[in-house]
């Protein structure tokens, strides 16, 4: 059963026209992300991306994408909670 598991997620991934990454806000991490962006986009313009920072988003983060020409591609959003 837990084959058939993996293989419906590969293929629910493979369908999927969003992707959707929580990241803290830390600049190589920012780094990576893009860079998985930027590769996922060459084959496949078509495909939505949307950082989530948690717990905010910082300007050398947002920076990151502006640098890498991916500002308007990338929804940028924040997620926080209070305790």
């Amino acid at each position: 059963m837990k084959s058939s598991y993996c293989h419906l997620i590969s293929f629910l991934e493979s369908v999927s026209s969003t992707r959707v990454y929580f990241v803290c806000p830390v600049v190589l991490t920012t780094k990576n992300v893009v860079e998985q962006i930027s590769n996922a986009l060459l084959p496949n313009p078509n495909l939505s991306f949307h950082i989530v920072f948690v717990p905010r988003a910082l300007q050398q983060a947002q920076r990151v994408i502006e640098e890498e020409g991916l500002y308007g591609k990338i929804s940028i959003h924040e997620f926080s909670w209070l305790v």
